[in-house]
Parts: C-alpha cells; sequence; structure tokens
C-alpha cells in the first residue's frame, strides 16, 4: 500500500482548490476519494503527480468543477433533474409535432393548423422557458446571463412570428424582423466579444456565427419580397376596366330588352333586372368579406388596398353564409335558363377558392352571358 505524505496532501488540496473547487467539504471529499484510490493502488507509482491527474480526471468529464456546480443543484434545486427531464421531453415533442405537422401541411391533410400551433407552443412556451430556467439555475455569470436571457427571448419571438405567419395574424413580419436583426446586431457581437476571451472558444464561436447568419440568410431568401406599389394596383385597373365594361354593356343591353313591350319583353326585362340585382348583391357580399367594411361595393376604392393584406380566397363551400348568397345569385341565373340543358351550378364551384380580383371578372362574365342568352332573339 502506497504511504502518502503531508506534503503530497497539501499539493493535491493545492490542485483540487485551483481547478475550481471552493467548497471546503466537498474539497475534502474528493481528496478522500483520490487518497484511497491510490492508496490502494496495484501498480507502483513512480510519478506521483501524474498519478494524481490521472486519478482525479475520473471524477469529471470536462473539468472538475462541474461536480460543485452539479452538488449545489442537488442541494438547493432539489427537482432539477425530474425538470431536466421534463424539458427535454416537451423539447422532443414539440419538434416531433411540429414535423409532423409540416408533414401534413405538404400533404394537405386535415389536423395541419392544430398540429403546427401544439408543436409551437410546446417548444416556445414550455421548452425554451424551462431551458432558460435551468440553465440560470447553474450560475452562470455576467454577459453569460445576458446572453442566456437574450438568446431565449429572441429565440421565442422567433417562434411566435413563425406561428403567426402560419396562421395570418397581424404582426408576423415585425416579430420575424426583431428576432432576425436582434440576433444579427445585438446576440451575435455580444457572444462574438464573450467567446473571444477565451481562445479555446474562438473556432467554435466563428462556426456558431456562420451558421446564424447563413440561417437568417435562407431564412429571408424564402420569403416573398413585398410587391411594389405598381404591380399591387394591376390587378385592380384590370377589374376597373372590366367593371366599366361591364355597366356599358348592362345599359345597351336594358336599352335593348326594354324596346320590347310585348309580354316576352316585360318577363325578359323582369329576369333581367332580377340578374342585376343579384349579381350587384353578391359583389357587395364579396366586398365587404374582402377588406371587412360595410361599405358598397366601389372598385375604385380596390386600388388603395395591398392585395396582401386582403382576404386571398372570399368564396368557400364550408360557410353557410356565402352559400346562400351563391344561391340566390344562381336562383336568378335559372329564371334565365329555365329548364334547358345548361347546367347553371358550375357557377357556385366555378367561384369557390378563387383569388380576389378574379371573382369579380368571372361575376361579370357568368352575367354577360345569361344577358346574351336573353338577347339571342333579338
Amino acid at each position: 500500500m502506497y504511504q502518502i505524505s503531508s506534503e503530497q496532501i497539501d499539493y493535491m488540496l493545492e490542485q483540487i482548490t485551483l481547478q475550481g473547487i471552493s467548497d471546503e467539504g466537498l474539497r475534502d471529499s474528493i481528496l478522500d476519494h483520490v487518497c484511497c484510490l491510490i492508496e490502494n493502488s496495484h501498480e507502483p507509482i513512480e510519478d506521483f503527480e501524474h498519478c494524481f491527474q490521472s486519478y482525479l480526471k475520473q471524477f469529471y468529464q470536462k473539468n472538475l468543477e462541474e461536480i460543485e456546480v452539479e452538488t449545489h443543484l442537488l442541494l438547493n434545486f432539489k427537482n432539477y433533474y425530474q425538470m431536466k427531464k421534463f424539458m427535454l421531453l416537451s423539447g422532443l415533442a414539440g419538434a416531433s409535432i411540429l414535423a409532423i405537422g409540416n408533414l401534413f401541411k405538404f400533404m394537405h391533410w386535415p389536423g395541419t393548423a392544430m398540429l403546427i400551433l401544439l408543436g409551437i407552443l410546446l417548444l416556445s412556451m414550455v421548452f425554451m422557458p424551462m431551458l432558460f430556467f435551468i440553465k440560470l439555475k447553474e450560475n452562470p455569470v455576467g454577459t453569460q446571463k445576458l446572453l442566456l436571457s437574450l438568446g431565449t427571448l429572441l429565440a421565442i419571438l422567433f417562434c411566435f412570428s413563425v406561428l403567426f405567419k402560419i396562421m395570418h395574424w397581424p404582426y408576423a413580419n415585425m416579430l420575424g424582423n426583431i428576432s432576425v436583426f436582434g440576433t444579427i446586431l445585438v446576440f451575435v457581437p455580444i457572444y462574438l466579444v464573450n467567446s473571444f476571451k477565451t481562445k479555446d472558444q474562438q473556432t467554435n464561436a466563428l462556426i456558431t456565427v456562420i451558421l446564424i447568419v447563413a440561417s437568417a440568410g435562407m431564412l429571408y431568401s424564402l420569403m416573398a419580397p413585398r410587391v411594389s406599389h405598381s404591380l399591387q394596383e394591376i390587378p385592380w385597373k384590370v377589374l376597373q376596366q372590366n367593371e366599366i365594361a361591364s355597366k356599358r354593356f348592362r345599359i345597351y343591353s336594358i336599352q335593348i330588352i326594354g324596346s320590347d313591350s310585348s309580354e316576352n319583353g316585360k318577363q325578359k326585362l323582369a329576369q333581367f333586372k332580377l340578374l342585376s340585382t343579384q349579381t350587384e348583391a353578391l359583389k357587395n357580399y364579396l366586398f365587404q368579406s374582402i377588406v371587412k367594411t360595410n361599405e358598397n361595393y366601389q372598385v375604385d376604392a380596390l386600388k388603395d388596398f395591398n392585395p396582401n393584406d386582403l382576404v386571398m380566397s372570399s368564396l368557400m363551400p364550408t360557410d353557410q353564409s356565402q352559400v346562400k348568397e351563391l344561391e340566390a345569385f344562381e336562383q336568378a341565373l335559372n329564371q334565365i335558363y329555365g329548364n334547358q340543358s345548361k347546367d347553371v351550378t358550375w357557377a357556385k364551384d366555378k367561384l369557390f377558392g378563387m383569388r380576389n380580383s378574379d371573382i369579380f371578372v368571372v361575376l361579370n362574365d357568368i352575367e354577360k352571358d345569361a344577358i346574351l342568352h336573353l338577347l339571342k332573339d333579338k
């Protein structure tokens, strides 16, 4: 059995203290364990210092100081490991649910919105706050606390910006810009300054910064740039021209139909007026659903709206109020076409899911076809 001298004990205590163990009880406990290992060693010890360092390395993975951190957490934060386990489970669940939700989105399966919402909420409201709390308990100092707080806040803002973007809620772009530019302009410089204090961390810090900047660049490259104002006006200018032509055609048509004083002419005039009334009613309904106002349909007003801010699909077969408006329009068409072979239900199917500007143009075309049917005897 190897006999340890008092000088060697003093040396070991000094080395343990230099490697980050400040708690006296923990320091003595580590010293006692190392002494037991050295004294019970079956191999001859020629270099005591080398032997001591080799046995000491068995107590830690990166550095000896982590033992004191773990001890502090166990004594002052009794639920540390339970919270850490729950944090990892919530992160794994959130990431998995979000990945499945994206798969559902690409495959156009039902339940996409719920899965994506649940996944992002788990990551942003459970995983990230718990990660912040656990890391904070590990006693980061100075700049590390600032980086931890700032990084967590920016990550949560980024998650919410993605959620708001997917759900078409307001302020999505603002949250995204704050999170991305906050990361590049504030977080990254602080992180670099803090990391460059230690030579060993410089390479890893540069790689991390490169990945962050590259990810932000790729993210913005996937986002569609905002359309210029001149391009935004094009569909509404086309719609204005179509509406002007439609009104002129209606005026000429009513003059022709009204010139017939026979019973057949009066019947056609009544059918014409009913169709015009239902067409205008449907346009007003669509206009109100698109711009969310109670104003009457005026094409001039649409040119001031950004198409990106309008409802992209105004007609959905699941909305009973929309179906009711379309059925009234089709009843007016049925009175004109009667029991002939032409099936006018295609109007409803054709209008569902169309772009805003196209809906009004197609409505005018349907009305024009019906009026031409009335005029075919003239």
